[in-house]
């Protein structure tokens, strides 16, 4: 199947975080479709395990000589993608649910760019204990 997507993701120091990342990517519903490019933001860092323990995806691991920053990380992920499109997580998030990549699509194709922040915060040294809680916001272009 045709690729559409992939995905990139800015890794440092995040051998303990990448799996449940790469986990809510490997069941998104459109998991056949996507690439994953891990762009390796310390050289000491070993990610190679991870196209092992999830044979289901189609995994790249760039080498970075030096830590440059999640911005020249994400720059390296656009230069080697193959695919018409290309979204960001950072290797300590999750993708929402299943249909997260989906929904992208299915507003990429309806010519809609529905961009989502889902998040849950809290902030205990406020003094009013502020709670961030989900919030949606959509662009038409």
């Amino acid at each position: 199947m045709k690729k559409w997507l992939t995905v990139g993701i800015p890794a440092f120091k995040a051998e303990d975080h990448i799996c449940d990342c790469l986990a809510s990517i490997s069941i998104q519903t459109t998991v056949n479709e996507i690439s994953v490019i891990i762009a390796k933001d310390n050289p000491d860092d070993n990610y190679e395990f991870v196209k092992d323990r999830f044979p289901n995806l189609d995994i790249t691991i760039l080498d970075c000589e030096k830590n440059t920053g999640p911005g020249l990380a994400r720059q390296r992920c656009a230069d080697a993608c193959e695919t018409e499109w290309i979204t960001w997580i950072d290797a300590d998030d999750v993708f929402f649910t299943p249909f997260s990549l989906e929904y992208l699509k299915g507003g990429i194709n309806q010519d809609v760019i529905e961009v989502q922040g889902i998040f849950y915060q809290e902030i205990t040294n406020h003094p009013k204990g502020v709670r961030t809680v989900p919030k949606n916001d959509m662009f038409h272009p």
